[in-house]
């Protein structure tokens, strides 16, 4: 069978906090923020810097991030995509899904329905805006 897939080592992902740095089970915790601090050594892409900086202000959230034709989701939406929509995963790495963007409304009234929150991010530039963007 197929191993049971979990979240990547990022370090912030493996010791979860709020905004203010406060973890689950504090009764101050904030479970719409999220802290996302790099480890030395730790980098991102920048589609996932700009997923990461979404995210942060919206942990409670299931995000749609529309990259080119699908709308993909990461980590642990990603992991909830597959339990719950059923989603396969992409690649051998950190959890990864996704699905074409004509499917956006079954999957997001499906996630609605079982009681989540979901944000969907649109994709506002091409592919070659954002490489004149990030020279």
């Amino acid at each position: 069978g197929e191993k049971a897939r979990q979240v990547s080592d990022l370090g912030f992902l493996r010791d979860k906090r709020d905004a203010q740095g406060r973890r689950e089970g504090d009764p101050n915790f904030d479970p719409t923020t999220m802290l996302v601090k790099l480890a030395k050594g730790e980098k991102l892409t920048p589609a996932m810097e700009q997923y990461w900086n979404i995210k942060k202000d919206h942990a409670d959230m299931v995000i749609f991030f529309k990259m080119g034709k699908f709308y993909e989701l990461f980590e642990e939406d990603a992991l909830l995509g597959h339990r719950e929509l059923d989603l396969a995963f992409m690649g051998k790495e950190a959890p990864h899904c996704g699905f074409p963007e004509a499917a956006l409304p079954k999957y997001a009234e499906k996630l609605v329905a079982l009681g989540h929150k979901v944000g969907v991010v649109e994709q506002m530039e091409t592919p070659a805006q954002l490489e004149e963007r990030n020279k």
